[in-house]
């Protein structure tokens, strides 16, 4: 890979993580299979990595590797460790209802467990799974009190309670499975289609330094395929579900815009997909159609147009409000930190180990 190529999105997620070596890798600066790069002191078995069942394997830059780079093989994982801003939600969720839950308390080696919030102070209280469900009866039928004086009860021992961001969720989520990011602020973001909002927040305005969005269907790898873009410059590039998407943002606001219009006033997107319109007798419609129709037609199948029905509001909310602003982002929940040095300044053939410690979302 020269020193032309852009940067992978592979590569810019795996920096925005704080740079995790997977757990089933190993030392290496071989070539990676896939990208071609040298691994930045670990990589993964190709084996481990790739399917015997991949389709694309002609596309790998150095066929004749064994091993896949550690941000590559990252993005590749099927048993993925999400960040904790993310993960805090859906444990204080089971401790909420007094559930089970695989997790890791101050970064031991996950194990499943009964939660339980406290009442006193929220903390998460944590006791010992039973052989089976019948055995934890008693501690279900006793959850009111327990959270109010937590104990042990027949086999369910209690450990004890401990504030949320402590307890991790074990590996066990498809990196595949979520719509994955560089945020604003350089953090790794990760989210669904639930978080349409965040990600439309953040195609208008792109970072400022080197970032990527990788917007998958859950089935496929995506992140291998998808490009990383510089926010200082104007065109960016976002991987929408199996297609790359070449967009400059005061663009896409534009066509949003139109786009939000006219299915206000009851088009459908595939209306707009094809340039097959149903004619309508509303003067309001038929005076956007007419001023928007040149621009609609050119943009008929395209991946900016794709972008902008993928990122438009429901048709309820715009028919309830339509001079409302767009919704705000949801709390991202992401805590504020700083860069490593020259991350979103990074150059393109830029490999090797990084200095300093690293942080590992798997350890």
């Amino acid at each position: 890979m020269s020193a032309d190529d852009p940067l992978l999105a592979t590569w810019a997620l795996w920096d925005a993580a704080g740079r995790p070596n997977p757990a089933d890798g190993a030392p290496s600066t071989a070539p990676c299979w896939w990208c071609g790069r040298a691994s930045p002191g670990w990589a993964r078995p190709l084996k481990r990595s790739v399917a015997k069942t991949f389709p694309d394997s002609r596309l790998a830059r150095a066929p004749e590797s064994s091993v896949v780079c550690a941000p590559c093989g990252w993005t590749l994982l099927e048993k993925l460790a999400l960040p904790g801003w993310f993960a805090a939600p859906r444990i204080a969720m089971k401790a909420k209802a007094g559930r089970r839950a695989t997790i890791s308390i101050g970064g031991a080696p996950a194990e499943r467990y009964l939660l339980l919030e406290i009442e006193r102070d929220g903390r998460i209280g944590v006791w010992s799974t039973g052989p089976n469900a019948k055995s934890e009866a008693p501690w279900h039928a006793r959850k009111q009190e327990l959270r109010k004086t937590p104990e042990s009860v027949g086999v369910c021992e209690f450990v004890g309670f401990y504030p949320i961001d402590v307890l991790r969720p074990a590996p066990t989520e498809k990196f595949r499975c979520y719509h994955h990011a560089v945020h604003r602020n350089g953090a790794w973001w990760v989210g669904s289609d639930s978080d349409k909002p965040t990600i439309r927040d953040l195609l208008l305005d792109p970072p400022r330094r080197r970032w990527a969005c990788v917007i998958g269907d859950g089935k496929k790898h995506a992140a291998i395929y998808a490009p990383a873009s510089d926010g200082r410059n104007g065109e960016q590039q976002v991987y929408l579900k199996g297609r790359v998407v070449g967009y400059r943002p005061a663009d896409l606001a534009r066509i949003l815009g139109v786009v939000e219009h006219l299915v206000r006033l009851g088009t459908r997107d595939e209306e707009l997909r094809t340039g097959r319109y149903v004619p309508r007798p509303d003067p309001e419609w038929l005076s956007t159609w007419r001023t928007h129709r040149a621009e609609l037609m050119a943009l008929r199948n395209s991946g900016l147009l794709e972008l902008a029905l993928y990122l438009r509001r429901p048709v309820a909310a715009l028919r309830e409000d339509p001079d409302a602003d767009p919704p705000s982002p949801r709390d991202l929940r992401i805590p504020p930190r700083d860069p490593p040095p020259g991350a979103g300044d990074c150059p393109a053939d830029r490999g090797g180990p990084a200095a300093g410690p690293q942080l590992s979302l798997f350890g």
